[in-house]
């Protein structure tokens, strides 16, 4: 796979920027389907994937996966997303896809230089399950500081929030 993210030094006349867009492009050269999640509805990652050719893919959460015409599997995503708006793919002609900054609720990204962007992922394998079996994602963002958490363990929550996804429960309190 592929890491790539954009740096900022440190300069005399540059302390503070603000960051509203991105240029980054992704262009498949060759047709192929896609794995997707619209990106920018008010339900954010609960929706379910869509599978569509990629010319019928509009706005797109990350990771986006998808299979191109000789069988190829890649899958874009970033890394070491810290105090940054997360990336969606906007889809521009044919099999090409332009990154789009989440909305920030200030409009824009403040930050001070030094400054590095989130990394940007593209995971390439022969196979679907060569995507699973990818460090990248792993080997881009930083070391566990939590220490051991082999006291975590898999449970099941059903609380609030689905119940106000199905109209049946509110923030509200009392009867």
């Amino acid at each position: 796979g592929v890491g790539f993210r954009y740096e900022f030094p440190q300069q005399p006349k540059l302390g503070e920027m603000d960051i509203v867009g991105e240029f980054t492009e992704f262009n498949f050269a060759q047709p192929g389907t896609a794995w997707w999640i619209p990106a920018g509805e008010f339900n954010r990652y609960e929706q379910l994937y869509h599978r569509t050719p990629i010319d019928e893919v509009g706005v797109a959460h990350t990771p986006m996966t998808v299979k191109l015409a000789d069988g190829t599997h890649v899958s874009i995503h970033e890394a070491a997303l810290v105090d940054y708006s997360g990336m969606w793919l906007q889809h521009t002609w044919d099999n090409g896809f332009r990154a789009q900054l989440a909305p920030n609720a200030d409009g824009a990204v403040v930050v001070k230089t030094p400054f590095h962007t989130p990394w940007r992922t593209l995971e390439i394998s022969d196979r679907a399950g060569g995507l699973y079996e990818s460090n990248l994602i792993l080997n881009l963002n930083e070391p566990n500081k939590l220490g051991d958490v082999s006291w975590f363990v898999p449970s099941k929550y059903v609380g609030v929030w689905w119940g106000m996804h199905l109209g049946v429960e509110t923030w509200g309190t009392g009867p």
